[in-house]
C-alpha cells in the first residue's frame, strides 16, 4: 500500500482489522510484520484480526536492567537495617498505579490477613492514583498498627525495591506489565494474578506464584510461602531477575526489534517461547 515494509506492534489485545474499511484499517491489515508484546495478543492477532500467524512475531518491549539491578538477599538486609527496620523481616511491595482495576483492594485485603501472621512486617504501596483508594490504603494501615506505608508516585523505584522481599500483583488486566518486568529484574519473587502477560512471566516455584484474579486467600497462602523461606525466596529472586536479563532486556530485545522492522526476519521470532529454569548452581 506504501511502497514501505510496514510492521505493526500492539501492546493490548489486537482489534479487528477489517481491510474494508477505513485507510488505517487497510493499512493495519496489510502490514508486512506484525509485533505481539505478549502470547495472548498473538492469539487475538490470529483469532480477532485474522492475521497469518508467520507473520506474528513476539517480542517484548524491554527494560533498561541497569537502573533495576538484581539486589541479593544480602543487599537488601543492608537496606532494611540502613532504613531502620529489622533486615530478617520480610516486606511486601505493590508498585503501580492505585486504581481499581490494579487489585489493590485485593491487596489490602490480602495484608489484613498477612500483618495478623508477620505483624513486624512492611507493605510498602507505591504509585500515584486514585485518592480515593489511596484513602483506604491509609485507614487500613491504621488497622494494622501503621504496617502499610503509603508513598505515593516517585521518580525512583528502586529504592523499595530493595526494602521488599515479596511482590505482589493482583491486577485485573494487563499487557505485558512493565512494573513486574522491573520487579523481577531487581530480583524479587513475585505473587500474582493468572491473566495474560503475567502468563508469560511468572511459573510457579520457578520465578513466583500466579493465582486467580481476586482470589486473597491464594494470594495469603503464596505471600506467606515466600515470607517464610528466605532459600526459596532467594532462588525464585536470582531466576526472575535472569530471565528479564536475558529476554526483555533493552539490549536484547532492540536488535530482534529491528531486524522486524527492517523487514529482514525469515520467520516470525518467540522471545517469550523459552520458560525459565532455576539453577541449581549457588
Amino acid at each position: 500500500m506504501t511502497g514501505k515494509p510496514i510492521t505493526l506492534a500492539l501492546t493490548g489485545k489486537a482489534e479487528v482489522f477489517n481491510n474494508k474499511q477505513s485507510f488505517r484499517e487497510k493499512l493495519f491489515a496489510s502490514c508486512d510484520n506484525y509485533i505481539a508484546t505478549t502470547h495472548e495478543i498473538k492469539e487475538s492477532f490470529i483469532k480477532d484480526a485474522h492475521i497469518n500467524p508467520d507473520k506474528i512475531s513476539v517480542i517484548p518491549h524491554g527494560i533498561d536492567i541497569k537502573k533495576y539491578p538484581f539486589v541479593s538477599y544480602e543487599d537488601r538486609c543492608i537496606a532494611k537495617q540502613q532504613a531502620g527496620l529489622d533486615s530478617v523481616i520480610p516486606n511486601l511491595l505493590f508498585c503501580a498505579r492505585v486504581a481499581p482495576n490494579k487489585g489493590i483492594l485485593i491487596a489490602l485485603e490480602v495484608w489484613k490477613q498477612i500483618y495478623e501472621h508477620y505483624p513486624d512486617s512492611k507493605f510498602y504501596i507505591v504509585g500515584g492514583g486514585d485518592n480515593t483508594l489511596l484513602d483506604e490504603a491509609r485507614s487500613v494501615s491504621e488497622q494494622c498498627n501503621n504496617s502499610i506505608i503509603v508513598v505515593g508516585e516517585v521518580n525512583d523505584v528502586t529504592p523499595y525495591h530493595r526494602l521488599s522481599d515479596v511482590y505482589i500483583f493482583p491486577s485485573e488486566h494487563e499487557g505485558l506489565p512493565t512494573s513486574l518486568l522491573e520487579a523481577m529484574s531487581s530480583g524479587l519473587a513475585t505473587v500474582c494474578s493468572d491473566i495474560g502477560g503475567n502468563n508469560d512471566l511468572i511459573f510457579d516455584d520457578v520465578t513466583g506464584y500466579r493465582v486467580p484474579v481476586k482470589d486473597v486467600n491464594a494470594y495469603v497462602e503464596k505471600v506467606s510461602k515466600l515470607f517464610d523461606n528466605i532459600d526459596l525466596r532467594k532462588k525464585l529472586g536470582k531466576c526472575s531477575s535472569k530471565y528479564v536479563e536475558e529476554h526483555c532486556s533493552y539490549d536484547v530485545v532492540s536488535k530482534e526489534m529491528e531486524i522486524t522492522v527492517t523487514n529482514q526476519r525469515i520467520e516470525p521470532i518467540d522471545m517469550l517461547s523459552e520458560k525459565p529454569v532455576i539453577s541449581n548452581a549457588k
